[in-house]
């Protein structure tokens, strides 16, 4: 029993142990819908995901499972604004297609 405590006590993640980066970098969407299960506060989840933004930009399906496990309207509009993929200068750079000239 004393063996089975042990390992389970190094097992478990330290806070301790993250290091500046890693505590503000930017959360997963899945996280955030873990949050909500484990029963974190709105509030809490709201915190968080205005302070650090997301990973990836929430989509309806995720949104949809974030209401499912009852997460209020205020708390899906916050997820849903928060900031997204921190690298956005991929997402300006545009190539031109064929068919661009029928647009002009």
């Amino acid at each position: 029993m004393l063996t089975f405590l042990l390992l389970a006590a190094l097992t478990i993640p330290s806070q301790q142990n993250l290091s500046a980066n890693e505590v503000n970098s930017p959360v997963a969407p899945e996280q955030v819908l873990a949050w909500q299960l484990e029963g974190l506060t709105q509030e809490e989840i709201r915190e968080e995901a205005s302070a650090h933004g997301l990973t990836t930009y929430p989509d309806i399906a995720f949104l949809s499972a974030l209401s499912a496990a009852g997460a209020d309207a205020e708390t899906i509009r916050v997820v849903q604004r928060a900031p997204g993929p921190r690298n956005r200068w991929g997402l300006a750079l545009r190539l031109p297609k064929a068919t661009d000239y029928l647009y002009e």
